[in-house]
């Protein structure tokens, strides 16, 4: 094994030399503590050194490929506090301190109206997106094909079979498994709060998902329909219009989830539910920028696959806080960001400041201590990043951020992600 990885260094150094294949790489080092108030979620502490490196060739009759490997390291970490990190899990099925993974391996075709790529890759869509924030960006197996007839329209097309991501899967970050085994899916009731992920695989089994798209921009103006086909599962229709200007831009948002084959045809469980959201932002003055944004969830009994495959286009959040921090049904998200470059104090130095109101059922979020007789009837989310630039290839993001249940169960959550890239 050592002679073949020798030898594939020997000919990646010689397709250097000759200018054929472009070698990029990204080392990290990432920490994440959170913690949660009376026990209610074991506490996850977590320091990790992570690294990618890509070699890309040069394009050939309009052909390139491109690879990618990553590698993560769990340093001083306790294994039995890995629960809430979803990096070394003890649920999984046996990666516990370090993992391996070919993280893009695809085909490209690209001209001047159209790409198509084939295989492993990173994708950047509403619902499926690498997310690539924390220790290594999500990556897909999949056929994605992008057509730009004009320079206000582009379609988009593909299909979507597996997933990696060790923020974003719920089953097994650290290799590839089906979109269905990796969704995560929350629901819960009067009785019960869980995520019934395994529940759900058995009943669907191993599906990917079919997905289709329309941007049309004219001037100030952008709309876009989204079609994300869950096989056996569910369908998701989206529609969004975006304004944008030189000084403010605003936004709508509405989607649907429908079950769908298998899912539907079960008596257990149904994916039933509407999103919408508005937002406003503005440049208050050179270097400072806010924004207003909502986000509403229907009153529906049903599954939720909010944040599944790395995708959160919906306008409000909490930072650092994911759609499973409680149970959103009939459910109102009220949010303000203020974002203010720092160039005066130090070059490539940004502050964002994050605030969000959850307006909740209490019927339905019953994410509490037990012996609280009702749930939550709202949850203040708070944060603040700060980002730094130092040059080209080193900068530091920090986000310092929390959340505030009516019930207790509060949180502080820390993550830090250092970065070198060249």
């Amino acid at each position: 094994m050592k002679s073949v990885v020798f030898v594939l260094i020997f000919l990646l150094s010689d397709l250097i030399a000759e200018d054929l294949v472009k070698v990029n790489a990204d080392l990290r080092l990432s920490y994440l503590n959170y913690e949660y108030e009376d026990n209610w979620f074991s506490d996850s502490r977590a320091g990790i050194a992570s690294a990618k490196l890509s070699a890309t060739t040069q394009v050939w009759n309009n052909l390139y490929a491109k690879v990618s490997f990553v590698a993560v390291e769990g340093m001083n970490h306790d294994k039995s506090k890995q629960g809430m990190s979803y990096v070394f899990s003890e649920g999984w099925n046996g990666v516990h301190d370090s993992f391996a993974l070919l993280e893009e391996s695809y085909i490209g075709y690209k001209n001047s109206i159209l790409s198509l790529k084939v295989g492993r890759q990173e994708m950047e869509l509403p619902f499926i997106h690498s997310d690539d924030y924390f220790v290594v960006p999500n990556s897909f197996e999949a056929m994605t094909l992008e057509f730009t007839p004009s320079q206000k329209l582009t379609l988009h097309l593909g299909h979507v079979s597996r997933m990696s991501g060790t923020w974003d899967s719920s089953y097994d970050g650290a290799d590839f498994h089906s979109m269905s085994r990796q969704a995560w899916i929350h629901y819960a009731n009067t009785t019960k709060d869980t995520y019934p992920i395994t529940e759900i695989y058995n009943i669907v089994g191993d599906q990917g998902i079919s997905y289709a798209g329309v941007i049309y921009t004219r001037m100030e103006h952008a709309i876009q329909v989204w079609d994300f086909y869950a096989h056996e599962t569910f369908n998701t229709i989206m529609l969004q219009y975006d304004y944008t200007s030189h000084n403010y831009y605003a936004g709508l948002q509405y989607s649907t989830k429908r079950d769908i084959g298998k899912l539907k045809d079960s008596p257990l469980y149904r994916v039933h539910y509407d999103v919408y959201g508005a937002k406003i932002g503005a440049k208050i003055a050179e270097k400072w920028n806010m924004e207003l944004a909502y986000t509403g969830v229907s009153d529906d009994d049903s599954l939720h696959y909010l944040g599944s495959w790395g995708g959160y286009p919906e306008f409000a959040s909490g930072m650092l806080l994911s759609y499973f921090e409680t149970y959103l049904r009939d459910a109102d998200i009220y949010a303000i960001t203020s974002k203010h470059t720092l160039d005066n104090l130090a070059k490539g130095l940004s502050l964002k400041f994050q605030y969000a109101r959850y307006e909740l059922n209490k019927d339905y979020t019953i994410n509490v201590p037990k012996e609280s007789p009702n749930g939550d009837g709202y949850m203040n989310a708070y944060g603040v990043q700060v980002f730094y630039q130092y040059n080209k290839n080193l900068s530091l993001k920090m986000a310092f951020a929390g959340r505030e249940l009516e019930n207790r169960n509060n949180s502080n959550l820390v993550r830090a992600v250092m970065k070198y890239s060249f």
